[in-house]
């Protein structure tokens, strides 16, 4: 929400009778600087789902043989 928040005020900008001294620069920054957190937020948490599902996947577990009826360990 924030995102499009700031976006909306880049695009008013543009506006001759909303423009304002800073300018659209002065409005892209922030923009940018909500999208960078964002950005790092998403990669931490990717990075440690990533790290979980490695552990989850090369857990040892049994499997049974159906001939044998018994359970070996892979």
């Amino acid at each position: 929400m924030a995102n499009c928040y700031f976006l909306l005020l880049v695009l008013l900008e543009y506006i001759p009778a909303v423009y304002t001294p800073g300018g659209p620069a002065s409005m892209i920054m922030p923009l940018a600087f909500v999208i960078l957190v964002s950005m790092v937020k998403d990669i931490i948490e990717d990075r440690s789902r990533y790290l979980s599902d490695q552990e989850e996947n090369n857990r040892m577990t049994f499997a049974s043989r159906r001939t044998q009826n018994q359970f070996r360990e892979c």
